[in-house]
């Protein structure tokens, strides 16, 4: 009798113990199901997020009276934290092998951007403003920049039609930008992304 008494707690633990299995496993599909679900809407809110915002990357082309006949693709990045924007961007020129790193800062509110950016460099006092309006996928208004290669570092003031557009860099590429390095090494690379996104040839302003 004592035996059967065992046996019968026994099968009723392991009963228990394969009901709690069951239960367990059951949980965990259900909360896999919906962290999936969860995690593919917090996804989509932030990609939506992030096309009516502007941080991300951003090419544009500028000119400036010392270029004379060459001009400069610019890849940006911006970065927004409340109404609070930090940017970098680098300075790809076809006349020169070097790449400009500039930094900066502004504030964009609604749709519009307002920033400055200096030259990483501390030889050089180059540095300008920008003020933009979102505008679907591009940034369109006037950059203003003294130039420093002219004689009484010129003030320029560029047409109210500057335009940076939004670009998707390969990963790589990304990579080095948010650690401070310049996304390609070399200005013809540089003119491939911008042409795939812009639907006129680079060209100075």
């Amino acid at each position: 009798m004592n035996m059967s008494k065992f046996f019968e707690a026994f099968f009723l633990s392991w009963s228990w113990e394969v009901a709690k299995g069951l239960i367990l496993a059951i949980f965990l599909a259900a909360a896999g199901v919906f962290g999936h679900w969860l995690v593919k809407i917090v996804h989509q809110a932030w990609r939506s997020r992030k096309n009516f915002g502007i941080s991300g990357f951003w090419i544009g082309t500028c000119w400036l009276p010392s270029n004379k006949e060459t001009h400069c693709i610019e890849i940006w990045q911006y970065a927004v934290g409340g109404d609070s924007v930090t940017l970098k961007f680098f300075g790809y020129n076809s006349a020169s092998p070097k790449i400009n790193k500039c930094l900066g800062g502004g504030v964009f509110r609604g749709a519009m951007l307002s920033a400055y950016h200096y030259d990483f460099e501390k030889s050089t006092c180059e540095s300008g403003v920008i003020a933009l309006e979102l505008r679907g996928m591009r940034l369109v208004g006037v950059y203003v920049q003294f130039d420093v290669d002219v004689d009484n570092e010129q003030l320029f003031v560029s047409e109210p039609d500057y335009v940076q557009r939004r670009v998707k860099l390969p990963f790589l590429s990304r990579m080095r930008m948010i650690v401070g390095l310049p996304p390609f090494l070399t200005y013809k690379e540089a003119k491939e992304v911008y042409e795939k996104v812009s639907p006129t040839p680079a060209q100075p302003h």
